[in-house]
């Protein structure tokens, strides 16, 4: 799932989510673009046992759970799929969660922090 406004696009998406596809086949559950919403996320997240997130992300080290993922719209504030919307309102059955931009998007503003710790107390996250 990608999107964001301001910032680069993310050229390898589609070899990524193809990737996906080959891995899991039918199971695959896929948002891209426009339909990549945090509530088309969290609808899809919803019962599958990997959940994966190909984006840009916002890190914030005051606030970990104010840390967010950069969804469709882009640029809009309800594009946003914060830490603490996954941690407080979703009831996710997955074994792995993995957020490849939220750890680079974090690394570059100076580690995992909060973020790590408290996604890791209600998900297995995969990096």
């Amino acid at each position: 799932m990608r999107s964001g406004h301001g910032v680069t696009g993310l050229p390898l998406v589609q070899d990524e989510v193809q990737a996906l596809r080959g891995v899991w086949g039918k199971e695959a559950k896929v948002a891209v673009n426009m339909q990549a919403t945090p509530q088309q996320a969290k609808r899809l997240a919803a019962n599958v046992r990997v959940v994966h997130f190909a984006c840009h992300a916002r890190a914030d080290n005051t606030d970990p759970l104010g840390s967010a993922l950069l969804l469709a719209p882009a640029g809009a504030p309800t594009g946003l799929l914060t830490a603490g919307d996954v941690l407080l309102g979703w009831r996710l059955r997955a074994d792995v969660v993995m957020l490849p931009a939220v750890r680079r998007a974090c690394a570059w503003r100076g580690g995992m922090g909060g973020v790590q710790a408290r996604i890791s107390d209600r998900l297995q996250v995969g990096l």
